[in-house]
């Protein structure tokens, strides 16, 4: 065991045992600490049933009775940590007060190593301090004596407890819930004040740490960078209350995270998907942003976080461009490279399929099948369950910007060792956002199995149908509908080339719980004798005009796939009507790039209606 390792239990251990010769405690907070957040009352009133609902599941929660052998370990640290707090004070009733007491009265009876294991977790011991007293008005104001006693006594051990475990043993996001726990204790006990410059001091260090010189929380996790701006919020409030000024490196972090945080959004107001994000109620996300920061900015592209966004009229198209984190950070980890999200106004059309507190489910999830990218020979991009380092896994990433038009240009190494291959991925989104389209591309000695998914939100219908795409012209498409009560009717044609298409099934966590829903696949086999996988130039004859002139419209055809439509006129379906793109710089620049060169597979999303 190394010093500091051993230090560390020491002092752990002597808190502990200061629980029994505390001496005079105060009898109530010296500072009331008011909790910024509202709660939600369906939860609060699942609980005076005697169950806690979270995240979509039921766990017998009540006195003496917290949690069992079957629930996750993550509604555990819910419990303990107190944050069903909130809920019970936004139902504001007798009932939810009085059920409040008695679960702390509960809690605060037993010795620390009576409860679960989880419930010391640095980042649950802090929630707990923080939720305690943020909500003491609510559960404590108006206790008896005897409570308020009690309770200011549990309040000093755990505060104890939390300073011997500073600084974070664990470098990750609940080393900002343990601090932000950690300095409510002592602005509610006068004798402690005088730490407080020590909690800024180890502020400074996780944030150095953590967050990325762009704003991005080192585990690029959307649902983390929300949690942790929240928690820098409150500690910037309490900071306040003292008198105290926030460093200016606290200020900048605020701005910066919450720039990037904006940029992860859809317009539905809830996160992408990407990395074990949820997607989280859009009105607390908004109310943690504008309690950051006033400036309500969102950034294109995230170049140390390793995201691009692209929002044009009311499309957003998300991509994680980005490479695992350090040794260290790697629990959130998703083979997700190259994946993308696109929406439309409030109505989400390609998704991945989100995260799940089941095990077995988490490690579905994590997996490259799970998201909106190409998976080759069934293997993963990179494997999710084991640390990375950074220099293994390259991703290249170039977004162009052409009379409102973008272009992406993306590719990662993750099949070079194992296949000797390359993955790219092209996208292009038109000035009017109605327009998607991409070309994907491996790279290899030897032609290689793929599939490309894209999964669908729950909300999306979809019909597979052959129709006339041009006179005299039939094609296969899906059609992809929607119902948003919000948005009206949507309808998207999707088209491809180059491989076999299905419509398979799928689901979608993206509010907690498990929906069916729907995925568009296209396969490609080794053995597909595909035309747009053979380099053009190589196959041209130096005396054949016909071949030539054969080659050179094929080359056309697919490329208006993905053809920058910015000399369009108005009104012309682009489905329908040839590229003038080649007629500009960008365009030959595009048309150059687009040229086969391996096993390449096309497709396209338009709007109808």
């Amino acid at each position: 065991m190394d010093s500091s390792r051993f230090i560390r239990r020491v002092k752990l251990s002597m808190a502990r045992m200061s629980a029994f010769r505390q001496g005079n405690v105060r009898s109530s907070p010296a500072f009331a600490l008011r909790d910024l957040w509202k709660g939600d009352s369906t939860i609060a009133a699942q609980l005076l049933k005697g169950e806690l609902l979270y995240a979509n599941t039921l766990s017998p929660f009540s006195v003496g009775k917290w949690g069992d052998h079957q629930t996750p370990l993550s509604a555990l640290r819910y419990m303990h940590s107190f944050a069903w707090l909130r809920d019970m004070r936004e139902l504001g009733t007798d009932g939810a007060r009085l059920l409040t007491r008695s679960l702390i009265s509960d809690w605060i009876s037993r010795s620390s190593s009576s409860h679960d294991v989880q419930a010391y977790q640095m980042g649950v011991i802090g929630d707990r301090l923080a939720h305690w007293l943020g909500h003491y008005d609510f559960f404590g104001a108006s206790a008896d004596d005897h409570f308020r006693q009690q309770f200011m006594n549990r309040v000093m051990s755990e505060g104890r407890m939390a300073l011997a475990m500073l600084p974070p043993e664990k470098e990750d996001h609940h080393a900002f819930a343990l601090l932000k726990g950690t300095l409510s204790f002592l602005l509610c006990m006068p004798d402690y004040v005088y730490l407080v410059p020590k909690i800024q001091k180890y502020l400074e260090e996780e944030l150095a740490k953590q967050i990325l010189d762009d704003g991005t929380h080192i585990e690029r996790n959307p649902e983390i960078q929300f949690r942790v701006l929240r928690d820098l919020v409150e500690i910037r409030l309490m900071l306040q209350i003292i008198n105290i000024p926030s460093a200016s490196s606290l200020i900048s972090t605020l701005d910066s995270m919450s720039r990037v945080l904006r940029s992860l959004r859809h317009s539905d107001g809830g996160l992408a998907l990407f990395n074990g994000a949820t997607e989280q109620d859009g009105r607390k996300i908004e109310t943690v942003l504008s309690q950051a920061t006033p400036k309500r900015l969102a950034m294109t592209k995230i170049p140390n976080g390793g995201y691009m966004r692209c929002h044009v009229n009311r499309a957003t198209l998300l991509v994680d461009c980005g490479v695992p984190p350090p040794v260290g950070w790697d629990s959130y980890v998703h083979a997700s490279a190259l994946s993308m999200e696109f929406s439309m106004g409030k109505q989400r059309i390609f998704v991945n399929c989100g995260s799940s507190l089941i095990p077995e489910w988490r490690k579905a999830l994590k997996l490259t099948a799970a998201h909106s990218v190409l998976v080759l020979e069934d293997t993963d991009s990179i494997n999710p369950f084991e640390a990375h380092n950074d220099s293994d896994f390259q991703v290249k990433a170039d977004h162009r910007v052409v009379e409102g038009a973008h272009l992406l240009e993306l590719s990662h190494n993750g099949w070079e060792k194992k296949f000797g291959a390359t993955y790219s991925r092209t996208i292009y989104l038109s000035a009017d956002g109605e327009d998607i389209r991409g070309q994907e591309c491996i790279e290899a000695d030897k032609p290689l199995s793929f599939v490309i998914r894209f999964h669908l939100h729950p909300t999306i219908s979809v019909i597979e149908e052959t129709t006339e795409i041009k006179e005299g012209e039939t094609d296969k498409i899906i059609v992809l509908i929607s119902e948003n009560h919000q948005e009206g009717r949507q309808i998207w044609w999707f088209r491809y080339s180059g491989a076999v298409a299905t419509v398979e099934d799928s689901v979608y966590w993206g509010s907690g719980a498990k929906i069916a829903t729907k995925q568009i696949v296209l396969y490609v086999s080794a053995e597909d004798d595909i035309s747009s996988s053979v380099n053009v130039e190589e196959t041209k004859s130096d005396n054949n005009e016909e071949d030539t002139e054969a080659d050179s419209k094929t080359l056309k055809d697919n490329s208006d796939y993905v053809a920058v439509f910015h000399n369009q006129n108005p009104g012309e379906d682009p489905d329908m009507q040839p590229s003038n793109a080649g007629e500009n710089q960008e365009a030959s620049e595009t048309e150059e790039l687009l040229e086969p060169k391996g096993q390449i597979v096309r497709w396209a999303l338009h709007r109808k209606i």
